[in-house]
Order: structure tokens, then sequence, then C-alpha cells
């Protein structure tokens, strides 16, 4: 190689690695889990989680939706958490289709909660609003509870 291909491809690596290495901070789904487990374990000592929390990250004021099986008749609760760029995040549950709000709560807070027993066995959508977000993404954890 030829020593100016060579000082071409060390400068390329050397602005790759700083942009990697940046002073921003990265959202942390792993750290919204284990908010929403300490804060469950507290607020909700009678429930207990039903399968592992759903986790990802979504840009501020963004939306995301995940479908959930619920049992006729069960008392569900879900709560969420977010990471520490965040300050509120909504909690929405809707019937399949995603037309009708069956519960909600957007309160301005971080530990958003739905109670909820359906009348129906079926599937249900639940979205998550990352409503306030002071990085580029803020990683989340949405619990379902039962007791």
């Amino acid at each position: 190689m030829r020593p100016q291909s060579l000082f071409r491809t060390s400068a390329a690596l050397l602005v790759g690695a700083t942009l990697l290495c940046s002073s921003s901070a990265i959202a942390t789904p792993d750290q919204a889990r284990a908010y929403l487990e300490n804060a469950a374990y507290d607020e909700l000592p009678d429930y207990v989680f039903s399968g592992r929390p759903l986790t990802g990250s979504i840009a501020g004021g963004q939306y995301t939706h995940r479908t959930v099986r619920l049992r006729a008749g069960v008392e569900y609760i879900f709560m969420a958490a977010c990471d520490d760029y965040c300050t509120d995040v909504d909690l929405y549950l809707y019937d399949r289709y995603g037309q009708t709000l069956l519960d909600s709560d957007s309160d301005t807070d971080d530990y958003p909660i739905i109670s909820f027993t359906p009348s129906n066995t079926g599937n249900y959508r639940l979205s998550i609003q990352m409503y306030t977000c002071s990085n580029s993404t803020c990683g989340y954890a949405i619990g379902t509870l039962t007791r």
C-alpha cells in the first residue's frame, strides 16, 4: 500500500473511532428494565411479571407498538419505565386493530401504569410514546404483570 493511501485509511479510521466514542449518550433499554423491575416490586408487591419486559429505544415524540395476548377475566397491569435521558413516557392500550382506545396513562411521569381486565381473550395493541427525551433516543421497558 502506498504511503498516501495508508494515511487516508488511517485518517478515516481515526475519524470513525472518534465518532463512535463521542460524548453523546446511548439509549439504554437495560437501564429502563432495571428501573421498571425495581418500581414494580416496590409499587406492586402483589403482582408478578408474566414474561420478560418488552424493551427497546425510540426518539422523543415517537411511538412504538407491541401486540400482547390477553386472557378474558384476568386482571393485567401494564407498567413502563425509561432510562436516565427521559422524564415522560406514556402508555396506551387499544383493541387488536389499534382503533379503539381502551385505557391510557399520559400523566407527566416516567412510570405510567394501566390496569385492564379484558372481557374477551385475544390480541391487543400496547403503544408507548417517548414523550420527553433529552437524547437522540431513549430506552424503555414495558412490563405485563398479573396477580
